[in-house]
């Protein structure tokens, strides 16, 4: 109760107190024009900072996995959806010769972003990609300043924090090219600011809406993203406990963690339909049930370089100073040298909530074994830590705000000589050789910086302007950390040029080839037919077409996928032994082998090119329409097969040529499954090449040093014609083959079969050769996604009396050994006896369906990577599916005329809705209950 004093002394200042609330009004108002214009200047630095790195060059987007998957597979789930009408899809018979869709669930499938764009039917989806990337990442710069100013950092910190995070190396970088390394960070936000919500009010509404978008957005990146809400969670449960000056106990702690759990708990289980699928498809690869394959290290020992199990189980557990991982990468946290400071400065707070987070952060960075379970177990790549980026703006912020508002003190020089001792001992880490010299100047003005700060605060504080000694210490610290942000990233930027050129996406998605595709993919349709139909064009181009349909009418083999179906990638790779064009053994493009594509049913070329071997169907545009009339429907029906084991004990090229004779079942199924015959008129050839520089006989082979990338013409001769010192003998076809060595053949089916192995003198250099534009590449062995592509081996068009192709060397120092040459021509179309008919109103989403009339018994041959989750029904009754030709759907079939039913089930579709809605009701139930909880 007052005293009647200090009543009266309290009337008596009534008037004098007015005027400052006037000006506090005033003040109140002009703070809050501030705190506006923050937003609004932040997004403007955000676009800014967009056409600084990025749009002065080109397009918003990457030239390898942006344009061939982050802007192309949404498209096609998007397609796929006004087709069906089907939210839930599970096979993508267009792509990849037809996969479980969920291989591909990692670009978008659920994503919410994403599915907006299903309203959108008018906007392309490479525009709207790059407009939603933009925005999302001009979201999360803004919530990032809404965080921290409702955290109480103020203004100016909160801004600076911003700007920096803006900065960071993967925010930029990875929203125009690895889109899913950045693009759920807007969520990851909010679902800090739902933990905030949590502990204030106990309230987990958006704690658990939050992290199911997240999860929904980027799965992958989700793992990395809870495990930064829970550090976050344990702080802030600290700081409560703190302000109620009360102690942590075990049991309090478990108690409330298993609370602060189960909102979490909830949004993972509603994302079932997307997780279990997925899990499914990713594990199928060692499990050989389902079809999944993706890019993953074969063992420990590889993925640690040691083949001790004692040195693996160091390397993982044993923390490592990884710094490549935390300076200046798009591929990690990407913050300078003063985020490391504040990380040590941070670890020794008084606060033991502070001191906390920071080690567990420490600890996760730092010991491999968080890193391996953060990357799904697939490999040590320091992008799992991108989540931790807001965790990490969150101590700066806290550091910020310290050395401002305190007094300078010596004892804040020791996290930046402990900076400059760390980056010392990790100089010779990967990464760090040409960059530590960098950074330990960096970090030496960032120590200048923070000695400054001291004098800014004493002249300053003698002026009595303590927003201004603020100001002054966030500018100098923060500022001097953005600069050096900024100027790294635009090196960057301009050093690797990733971004698209403007001319060559304009090229890529040319509506133009929409009326050439279409009236392909109409042919393949006519009278029931079932092809396929590729785009081919340049090696630029057919990457970026990698996963790229103009209608759900066109099929395609090729795959650029993290996520595949391992059957099929063996196939390409070691089967059939398919050119590999990419470094990235992950890339499987279409091709111009003429024995690959009459095998997989791709009937119809569109491509500005002249094609051989193919007939010219008409012109759209400047874009040609080929037909090959020899292609295979993908599905067919045959009697004329052979045992796998058979087929097995052939070598090249039978291990190719006859395909398009037999078809390669499991079990003898007629007395013809015994024999083996080879293709006529294949006989041995060699190469002779004209004079140059360039190439050199050595050891039976040749030896290549060109210093850039060199033409040479090179004559096809027989083998009874060599006599030429430039010639390599090849060795014979194989002992169970009978190979005519007659040189008459047939224009528009000759084909020069060749292999080589190559030998890479300059390992940490790619090579390339070209065989009349058909590329075959061996990456550098440091590459990530390292192709191991040691064997060349090629199928090319020759046209008439052709005997002559272009070979292609590219710069570098290399040798070639066991040289294989042969011509063939190749065999009619006997082999495929009954051509499938498809029903097109039934045949869509998971469905085929259709008719096929057996003239013999025998089996239904695909083209369609064999998968467990694959049912077959003949005549409205199940039949059991085999796999056929070594790697795809087929069964047996008795002949006569057959109604045909292909429906694909992804294994854990049924689980994931299932678990998808307990997890709802288990939110439902848990808001409910947190709703009485607070009325009571």
């Amino acid at each position: 109760m007052k005293t009647r004093q200090s009543k009266r002394l309290h009337n008596q200042n009534v008037g004098k107190i007015k005027p400052v609330h006037l000006h506090n009004n005033e003040e109140t108002t002009m703070s809050k024009y501030l705190y506006y214009a923050g937003y609004v200047i932040l997004a403007a630095l955000t676009l800014f900072f967009c056409w600084m790195f990025c749009l002065r060059w080109g397009v918003f987007g990457a030239k390898v996995d942006w344009i061939s998957q982050h802007s192309v597979i949404p498209d096609y789930f998007r397609k796929q959806f006004y087709e069906t009408g089907n939210l839930f899809p599970e096979f993508a018979m267009n792509l990849g010769g037809g996969q479980n869709i969920y291989n591909y669930s990692y670009y978008g499938l659920y994503s919410p972003l994403f599915l907006l764009s299903y309203a959108l039917p008018f906007v392309k989806m490479s525009t709207y990609v790059i407009v939603m990337e933009m925005l999302c990442l001009m979201a999360s710069v803004l919530l990032l300043y809404l965080w921290l100013n409702r955290k109480g950092f103020g203004r100016a910190v909160s801004f600076a924090v911003a700007v920096i995070f803006l900065l960071a190396g993967p925010m930029i970088c990875q929203s125009y090219s690895q889109i899913m390394f950045v693009n759920y960070m807007p969520f990851l936000i909010l679902a800090m600011m739902g933990v905030d919500r949590y502990f204030e009010k106990r309230r987990s509404g958006l704690l658990a809406v939050s992290t199911f978008l997240m999860i929904m957005t980027s799965f992958y990146f989700s793992i990395g993203g809870m495990l930064a809400l829970v550090i976050y969670g344990i702080h802030c449960y600290g700081r409560k406990l703190e302000e109620k000056n009360e102690r942590a106990t075990v049991k309090g702690f478990l108690c409330e963690g298993v609370r602060f759990l189960l909102p979490m708990i909830f949004a993972v289980l509603a994302s079932g339909v997307l997780l279990v699928p997925t899990a499914l498809a990713l594990i199928g690869r060692s499990s050989g049930e389902s079809s999944g394959g993706s890019a993953n290290a074969e063992s420990l020992s590889v993925l640690l370089g040691s083949g001790n199990a004692t040195k693996i189980l160091k390397g993982l557990f044993f923390p490592q100073l990884r710094l490549s991982g935390v300076f200046y990468s798009p591929y990690g946290l990407g913050f300078g040298t003063l985020m490391l400071t504040v990380l040590v400065a941070t670890m020794f707070r008084r606060r033991w909530s502070d001191r906390v987070m920071s080690w567990i952060i420490a600890i996760v960075a730092s010991v491999p074994v968080f890193v391996y379970i953060l990357n799904g177990g697939l490999y040590l790549r320091d992008k799992a830590l991108i989540p931790l980026i807001p965790l990490f703006c969150y101590m700066l912020a806290m550091y910020l705000k310290k050395v401002s508002c305190e007094e300078f003190s010596w004892g804040g020089c020791i996290p930046y000589v402990v900076t400059m001792e760390l980056i010392y001992i990790g100089r010779n880490q990967e990464g760090m050789v040409n960059l530590w010299s960098f950074l330990m100047t960096e970090s030496q003005i960032m120590f200048g910086c923070y000695l400054a700060t001291g004098v800014i605060k004493e002249v300053w504080r003698k002026r009595r302007k303590t927003i201004w000694r603020i100001r002054g210490t966030v500018l100098i610290l923060a500022g001097s950390m953005a600069v050096f942000l900024a100027v790294f990233d635009n090196q960057y930027a301009k050093e690797k040029q990733e971004m698209l050129d403007t001319t060559f996406y304009k090229q890529v998605i040319d509506s133009k080839i929409t009326d050439a595709i279409q009236t392909a993919t109409d042919e393949a349709k006519k009278d029931g037919g079932f092809y396929r139909t590729v785009q081919l064009g340049t090696d630029d181009e057919n990457a970026a077409n990698l996963n790229r349909v103009w209608n759900t009418d066109q099929y395609i083999s090729s795959i650029y996928s993290s996520s595949y179906n391992k059957t099929y990638q063996n196939f390409r790779k070691d089967t059939f032994g398919l050119e590999q064009p990419y470094r990235n053994f992950l890339m499987q493009s279409e091709e111009s082998n003429p024995i690959y594509a009459r095998f997989m049913g791709e009937k119809y070329i569109v491509t500005k090119s002249k094609m051989k071997g193919v007939r010219l169907l008409g012109k759209s545009g400047e874009w040609k329409i080929y037909e090959n009339e020899s292609a295979a429907s993908i599905i067919y029906g045959t009697s004329q097969v052979m045992s796998e084991k058979n087929y097995d004990k052939l070598d090249y090229p039978y291990n190719q040529t006859t395909l398009l004779q037999k078809a390669v079942v499991p079990e003898s199924a007629t007395k013809q499954t015994d024999s083996i015959e080879a293709v006529d008129n294949l006989h041995n050839a060699v190469l002779r090449f004209g004079e140059n520089s360039c190439i050199s006989e050595a050891d039976g082979g040749y030896h290549i040093f060109a210093k850039k990338d060199t033409k040479v013409k090179a004559e096809i001769v027989s083998q009874i014609d060599i006599n030429s010192v430039n010639t390599v003998n090849t060795e014979n076809a194989g002992e169970n083959t009978n190979v005519a060595n007659e040189t008459k053949t047939d224009s528009g089916n000759r084909v020069l079969l060749l292999r080589f192995k190559v030998k890479n003198l300059k390992p940490s250099k790619d090579l390339t050769i070209w065989v009349d534009g058909n590329r075959n590449k061996l990456s550098a062995k440091q590459r990530v996604y390292y192709n191991d592509n040691t064997t060349f081996t090629y199928a090319v068009a020759l046209e008439g009396d052709e005997n002559q192709v272009e070979v292609t060397f590219s710069k570098g120092k290399y040798n070639l050994s066991d040289v294989e040459a042969y011509i063939a021509t190749l065999p009619g179309t006997e082999l495929y006896e009954s051509e499938f008919l498809q029903n097109s109103t039934k045949t869509k989403g998971n469905v085929i369906a259709g008719n096929l009339t057996m003239q013999k018994s025998g089996y239904l041959i695909t083209s369609i990577p064999y998968d467990s989750g694959f049912k077959i029904q003949v005549d409205g009754k199940n039949v059991k599916s085999e796999k056929v030709n070594t790697a795809f759907l087929g069964c047996k079939m008795k002949a006569g005329e057959h109604d045909i039913v292909i429906t694909y089930h992804a294994p854990g579709m049924a689980a994931g809705k299932v678990m998808s809605f307990v997890g709802m009701m288990g939110f439902l139930i848990l808001s409910v209950l947190e709703h009485v909880d607070t009325k009571k």
